[in-house]
C-alpha cells in the first residue's frame, strides 16, 4: 500500500492485533456496541488477530480516572503516570482544546506483568461508537510492553540499504527527516524517519521500524540488523567520525523515548544502552541535506570491524 493510499485507509473493528518489532499488541473492545478504528500508517502493522500476543488491551469509551491530580500540569506537560503498590501502572493524557481548562483524554491502566492493559478514551462525542487507537496512546503501550522484553525505543530515523540498517539519531530538528528523504531518494527502504524500535538479540541488535513520524511520514514494520548509529551533527560538509563508548552512551541514553517508571527500570535501560555500543559502531555524522551524506554514514560503517556476527532478519510485509 502506498503513503498517499494508507493515509486514506481504514479499519472498524471488534478485535485487532498489531506487531511492533518483536512484540505483537491485541486490542479488543470492550462493549459489543464500541468499534475501534484504524488509518493511515498504523494499518501497516496489523497482523493475524489469532497470532499470540504479549499483551491484551481491552478499550473502553468512558471518561478517565486519574488516580492522583492533574490539575498543576505546565504549559506543555501533557501527562502524568502512577504506580500502586501491588505493581500496576496508570497513565493518563490531557490537553487544553482552545486554551481552556484541562481535560483528561486518555487513560492508560498496565497490570503488573505487563501482559494486560485496559485503555479509557473519552470519545468526542458521548454517543460516539468508535475509539481511535492513535499516538499519543499506542506509542506508549508500544514502549512499556517493548521494555519488559528488553527492547527500547530511540528518537532516531533508520533506513535498510543492501540488507543493513543505518541508525541516526538527533533532537527535533536535527535533520532525522532529511536524511531519510534523501536517503529514499536514493533507494533505499525507510523504517521510520523519528521512532525506531532497537532489539538485541543473540544474532546482533536489529532495527524495526514503527508508525510514528516526523515530517517525512515514513514507517514501515520490516527490520534488519544494525550497521552503525550515528548522531547528526548539521554542517558544512560530510565526514562521519567514531564516539568514544562514554560519549556514545551518553547520546543514546538521552534519546530514548523512555516512560520507565522507577529507578530500576531506568538502570536496565541503561544497561540495553550500553550493550548496543558494545554492539554497534556509533559515530558522528556531520552532514549536508544530500543524498552524499548517506554514502558516507555507509563508507564509514563498513569501514568499521565487525564487533559481533551479524545475521538477517526478515521483514515482513
Amino acid at each position: 500500500m502506498s503513503a498517499a493510499g494508507a493515509a486514506r485507509a481504514e479499519l472498524i473493528a471488534r478485535s485487532v492485533s498489531l506487531r511492533f518489532g518483536p512484540v505483537t499488541l491485541r486490542y479488543r473492545a470492550d462493549q459489543p456496541d464500541t468499534q475501534l478504528q484504524l488509518w493511515g500508517p498504523l494499518l501497516r502493522f496489523v497482523v493475524a488477530d489469532d497470532e499470540s500476543p504479549d499483551c491484551e488491551v481491552l478499550v473502553r469509551r468512558g471518561t478517565p480516572r486519574p488516580w492522583g491530580s492533574m490539575a498543576d500540569l505546565a504549559e506543555g506537560e501533557l501527562w502524568r503516570a502512577w504506580s500502586s503498590a501491588d505493581g500496576r501502572e496508570q497513565v493518563c493524557y490531557a490537553g487544553r482544546p482552545g486554551g481552556r481548562e484541562w481535560i483528561v483524554s486518555d487513560e492508560i491502566v498496565f497490570a503488573a506483568d505487563r501482559r494486560r492493559a485496559e485503555v479509557t478514551r473519552r470519545p468526542i462525542a458521548m454517543d460516539d461508537q468508535l475509539v481511535w487507537l492513535s499516538y499519543p496512546v499506542d506509542e506508549y503501550l508500544v514502549c512499556r510492553v517493548l521494555r519488559a522484553k528488553g527492547a527500547l525505543v530511540l528518537h532516531a530515523c533508520s533506513i535498510v540499504v543492501d540488507g543493513l540498517a543505518y541508525v541516526f539519531l538527533g533532537h527535533s530538528g536535527a535533520g532525522k527527516s532529511t536524511m531519510a528523504e534523501q536517503a529514499e531518494l536514493g533507494g533505499a527502504l525507510v523504517l521510520s524517519d523519528d521512532r525506531t524500535i532497537i532489539e538485541l538479540t543473540e544474532r546482533g541488535a536489529v532495527a524495526w521500524g514503527t508508525p510514528w513520524h516526523g515530517s517525512f511520514s515514513r514507517g514501515e514494520p520490516g527490520g534488519a540488523p544494525i550497521a552503525a548509529l550515528f548522531v547528526l551533527h548539521q554542517s558544512a560538509g560530510d565526514r562521519a567520525e567514531p564516539l568514544a563508548h562514554a560519549a556514545a552512551t551518553a547520546e543514546l541514553f538521552v534519546r530514548q523515548i523512555d516512560p520507565s517508571t522507577d529507578a530500576t527500570e531506568v538502570a536496565g535501560s541503561l544497561d540495553i544502552v550500553i550493550e548496543l555500543v558494545e554492539r554497534v559502531p556509533v559515530g558522528a555524522l556531520h552532514f549536508l541535506p544530500t543524498a552524499h551524506a548517506v554514502e558516507v554514514a555507509r563508507s564509514w560503517a563498513i569501514s568499521q570491524p565487525v564487533r559481533r556476527p551479524l545475521d538477517t532478519v526478515g521483514g515482513r510485509p
